[in-house]
């Protein structure tokens, strides 16, 4: 009865530790995190790491990134990673972009810029 008793736990034990590791998955990919690289247009999906973002997504704008906001855009948070080529942000047009949580930027190398230019647009 004991042996049975414990092959039973060892099942349960395995189960429970693949649950928590696909919960854990699941978690993160909700959280959702996208890096823009290159140049181009935020509505470009080939310039995002992973699909363009939505309100809930953790945006990174790769170093020496230059991206045009051509649509209403959302993300959850926006951070330059650190700036060792010029990175800049350009809303264009009367284009929005709306950032529900933090707006990081690094300080930039010496000679390189970190920019958002907002122009008619709105952040």
């Amino acid at each position: 009865m004991k042996l049975i008793h414990s092959k039973l736990i060892q099942k349960i034990s395995k189960r429970a530790g693949c649950l928590l590791v696909l919960s854990i998955f699941i978690s993160i990919t909700a959280l959702g995190q996208s890096t823009f690289s290159g140049t181009g247009v935020w509505s470009n999906t080939a310039r995002w790491s992973n699909g363009v973002p939505t309100s809930g997504t953790a945006v990174t704008i790769a170093s020496g990134a230059n991206c045009t906001v051509d649509v209403a855009a959302s993300c959850a948070s926006l951070t330059f990673a650190a700036v060792n080529a010029t990175s800049l942000i350009t809303i264009s047009g009367t284009n929005s972009l709306t950032v529900t949580g933090l707006v990081s930027m690094p300080r930039p190398t010496f000679g390189q810029t970190c920019t958002i230019a907002v122009g008619a647009g709105t952040l």
